[in-house]
């Protein structure tokens, strides 16, 4: 970290002249040591295993996401490993979703306002489950569940829309005077 308490977070640019990759970064930010690189990675993924959430993970190191980005981009064995924990993230995620969705947690009974308590003075519960959560792991599973969707042609030929348009206004009857006062009088 540098003075700011902000982690250097490094770009990769293509320097036109020579075409020879230039690493900069930005203002303010200080470049890392192999050593402090190879910590940071190190401690990002354990705490990404941990928050299965990249932003929740930089934010707790104290790095910008975008340092990320760039060692998933170069450096195989980090996203190698990245991979597999995100790929671990979501099942841990999946199987939080299904076990709300069929088993459920309980939840206190509460009637206007009130903890409801049972005979032995205990508050009481229910288990509630979550059909949403159900229904979106179903669509998620089986394609007879999800929601049809209908394809709209939106193609329209522009010359023909506006030929017809001016066939329809061309067939209405002029408006004249008498027509107009007519009308203004039945309105009254």
């Amino acid at each position: 970290m540098n003075s700011s308490g902000r982690e250097d977070v490094l770009v990769e640019k293509e320097n036109v002249r020579n075409e020879d990759p230039l690493v900069i970064r930005r203002q303010g930010y200080r470049m890392f040591s192999e050593e402090e690189r190879n910590q940071l990675k190190e401690k990002f993924l354990e705490v990404f295993d941990q928050t299965c959430n990249i932003s929740a993970a930089c934010r707790q190191i104290g790095i910008d996401r975008s340092l990320v980005r760039y060692w998933k981009e170069h450096d195989a064995s980090f996203m190698v490993r990245f991979t597999d924990l995100n790929a671990d993230a979501t099942d841990r995620l999946l199987a939080e979703a299904v076990r709300r969705a069929t088993e459920g947690d309980d939840e206190y009974v509460v009637s206007m306002g009130k903890l409801v308590m049972g005979p032995e003075g205990n508050p009481l519960t229910t288990r509630k489950r979550s059909d949403r959560l159900l229904e979106l792991l179903l669509k998620a599973r089986l394609p007879e569940f999800r929601d049809k969707q209908t394809d709209v042609n939106v193609n329209v030929n522009i010359d023909q829309a506006r030929e017809s348009l001016m066939n329809k206004l061309a067939a209405l009857p002029e408006p004249t005077i008498e027509t107009t006062v007519t009308e203004i009088r039945e309105d009254e």
